[in-house]
């Protein structure tokens, strides 16, 4: 039986030895704030823009909660300990992998009344559905629909069928709004600032609610219009055609621009009424429905939603606010949770708004709870996160220093910084505290020279470039440019740096500079690799001297690296070189939140790197990864931190393959049965879900070289291992279908 455990095979070991190890996803380092108290959640990754969902992960009868971030699109799970009356949850990654890839948005609801949540997400001009087709000890979901349609006819036939627009933008509402037991979809319309209600006929037609049907039934809904300069409404607007023809659609007015939507009760009328966020403020609107369920009709409306609620505070939130409606903990009462809609450009470390309900789900009162829900007891550096390990007090225990692209405080752009969490623990038990969020207050230099205010995107390099005996900082920014800190502390001490030049020597790889101090040349000086906006990396030699360094381009494309995905312009990408044993490797961050590993490095830095694996055995943290590797805890073994755009950083543990002994590893729940194991000849693979049918399997030995790779079209594979030399190898199957792979260890007789 596979373990629910995300462990990861790395077929190296950074600087210590050549061995393969296990990577484990961790939270067993402890991280506290700055003045002690534990950050439960301390490795989770960060959330920016998130929406949030209801359910039931592991099928044990608990809502668990799913969130997903519109900032680099990314899936975060957390299990419910279902402790009444108390918020209580534990991350859970085991389970991301079992969701399909999405992007803009993502709401899970009920749709066929199983009992288990289904996925609606944002597809080109409307939204896709994947079923919940879960088991006991399975998380799984199948693709039911690419586009979902809606009629759009008059009450006259035949239909004209149209994809149910919805925005990549918007967050529509997907609720029952008539009562009859199945899904219905309210959201704004492309050619206006009306709401349209696209009915689903699920239950008329089939008397069940397991399908996807949808007719227009009013392109007016409330008989409101939202006002184009701003986000307050006009009630018992007059909707000409929703009288005379409800399924007409209105063609011209203002194109619609970006609204989210919730549909709840209020006042515990019945009727479903609509708290309203524009894309443009701040605040959110709720509308009061005293209408009829098959005609609503808004009488009121709050600007400062949920303020006269039981006299809380309204939301304030930049930018372009959302909210979902979730029982948080566990009461019996959906709360209400706010966050921005915008991935960028908006409140990016306190985004996660928490009212909790005192009264009844259909009568909310609401009451301010925290504006941090789970980002508190994260580590949290707002948009991006560019971990480094550095021992800052010459104490021997790496320090973690964490640069980012920016933070948004008190409505204002705080210019970026570099956050300084000291290891208080010990060489075995690493334990880190956040000394400061603004190290070597870097958020107060003008490093942009061009117009004389701090600069954005800060990324920290550290080495000894003076041949003093200590570390100095380089500093890479937005703009492409490279800054030198000085250390004038000396050997031995606590590190003081000091600004020595902005624009050290005129380096400029275009944008968004990460740099790496590093020996490529191999002649005891370090020379820079920096990567940049555009996914390469480019390679400054350092042609001075131990003292006096000169860094000259020798090439904008180091290795021919490139982590820019097809179909994008851009890559991000941030290098880590590092030894494995006497050979030079490489694995870099990028965009698409892939990371990249490349040998072959000290043949030739002019020539290209041999890709080992374009997606480090299928971690993806969310976009912008950006990965940095240590030995923590002294075991021999190298542990990763891997930042990302949501501002936060995970942790991967290294483990020895020897501990792993007959048990079988799986991350995100792909769950093969593999037989006979140990064979001689041939080894059978098969699938628990049926609908999954397209594979890749690769087959390394314990030294991590790559012995055989081949792509399936079944679900029933067999791979041939008579050639192998007797011996243990590691199987890795990824799934070309969804982001999911498991691991084991095989034997040939």
């Amino acid at each position: 039986m596979f373990q629910k455990i995300v462990i990861l095979l790395v077929a190296l070991s950074v600087s210590v030895t050549s061995n393969a190890q296990f990577l484990v996803h961790s939270n067993s380092i402890e991280v506290l704030d700055s003045i002690g108290n534990k950050l439960n959640h301390a490795w989770v990754g960060g959330l920016n823009s998130v929406q949030f969902s209801e359910i039931d992960l592991d099928l044990d009868g608990k809502k668990d909660l799913f969130t997903f971030d519109r900032s680099g699109n990314k899936v975060r799970t957390f299990r419910s300990n279902g402790t009444q009356n108390t918020i209580d949850y534990v991350y859970a990654p085991e389970f991301q992998g079992s969701f399909p890839k999405m992007h803009d948005w993502a709401l899970l609801r009920d749709y066929d009344c199983d009992g288990k949540e289904d996925i609606f997400t944002y597809s080109n001009g409307g939204f896709s559905v994947y079923k919940n087709t879960s088991t006991p000890g399975n998380l799984s979901f199948v693709k039911i629909s690419d586009l979902v349609f809606s009629d759009y006819s008059k009450n006259s036939t035949p239909p004209q069928m149209a994809n149910l627009y919805i925005s990549s933008t918007d967050i529509p509402a997907i609720d029952d709004i008539d009562g009859d037991g199945d899904l219905d979809v309210v959201t704004f319309s492309i050619f206006g600032s009306y709401v349209e209600y696209h009915k689903n006929m699920s239950k008329e037609l089939y008397g069940i609610c397991d399908s996807l049907t949808f007719k227009l039934k009013n392109n007016c809904w409330g008989f409101f219009k939202e006002n184009f300069s701003n986000n307050s409404v006009t009630l018992s607007d007059t909707c000409p055609s929703n009288v005379v023809s409800p399924e007409k659609i209105i063609i011209g007015g203002n194109k619609h621009s970006g609204s989210t939507l919730l549909t709840l009760d209020l006042n515990n009328n019945g009727l479903k009424d609509l708290v309203l966020g524009d894309v443009s403020f701040k605040n959110m609107t709720s509308l009061i429905n005293n209408g009829s369920i098959n005609n609503a009709y808004m009488t009121s409306q709050d600007s400062v939603f949920p303020k006269n609620n039981t006299n809380t505070i309204a939301v304030d939130l930049q930018l372009f606010p959302a909210a979902f409606y979730l029982d948080i903990n566990n009461d019996g009462k959906k709360d209400l949770i706010v966050s921005p809609g915008s991935p960028n450009g908006s409140e990016n470390t306190k985004s996660c708004w928490l009212y909790t309900n005192s009264n009844i789900t259909n009568q909310p009162n609401f009451n301010f709870s925290r504006n941090n829900f789970l980002q508190g007891e994260m580590m949290e550096h707002g948009e991006g996160s560019y971990p480094i390990f550095f021992d800052y007090n010459a104490d021997g225990l790496m320090d973690l220093l964490v640069g980012n692209f920016i933070y948004y405080v008190d409505n204002a752009f705080q210019k970026s910084a570099i956050a300084l969490y000291e290891n208080i623990g010990t060489s075995s038990q690493p334990k880190f505290q956040l000394k400061t969020r603004d190290y070597a207050g870097i958020a107060k230099i003008s490093l942009n020279t061009f117009s004389n205010m701090p600069t954005y995107g800060v990324c920290p390099t550290f080495g000894d470039i003076d041949g003093d005996g200590d570390q100095d900082m380089i500093v890479g920014d937005y703009n492409g440019k490279v800054h030198l800190f000085t250390n004038t502390a000396g050997a031995g001490n606590t590190a003081n740096f000091v600004l020595a030049q902005a624009d050290y020597q005129g380096i400029d790889v275009g944008n968004y500079a990460k740099p790496q101090l590093f020996d490529i040349s191999g002649d005891t000086l370090l020379d820079l690799v920096i990567g940049n906006q555009a996914g390469k990396i480019e390679y400054y030699k350092n042609i001075g001297t131990k003292t006096s360094p000169i860094f000259s381009l020798q090439t904008q494309n180091l290795g021919n690296v490139n982590v820019t995905k097809v179909g994008n312009v851009n890559g991000y990408s941030r290098p880590f070189f590092f030894k494995n044993g006497n050979q030079t490797e490489l694995f870099c961050g990028s965009l698409s939140g892939q990371i990249f590993h490349y040998n072959n490095i000290d043949s030739s830095t002019s020539s290209t790197y041999n890709i080992v694996d374009t997606s480090f055995y299928s971690i993806n943290e969310g976009a912008r990864t950006s990965i940095v590797g240590a030995d923590l805890n002294n075991d021999g073994l190298t542990d990763y931190v891997i930042g990302n755009y949501s501002g936060g950083n995970s942790l991967y543990m290294g483990s020895n393959v020897t501990n792993i002994q007959e048990k079988h590893f799986a991350d995100f729940n792909l769950q093969p049965t593999i037989f006979p194991n140990p064979s001689h000849d041939k080894i059978n693979i098969s699938f628990s879900n049926p609908y999954l049918t397209k594979f890749e399997v690769r087959l390394y030995d314990l030294q991590g070289k790559l012995i055989h790779s081949e792509k399936y079209n079944t679900n029933n594979i067999q791979l041939d291992v008579s050639n192998l030399s007797k011996g243990v190898y590691v199987l890795k199957i990824n799934s070309l279908e969804i982001p999911a792979s498991a691991h084991d260890k095989i034997i040939k007789h």
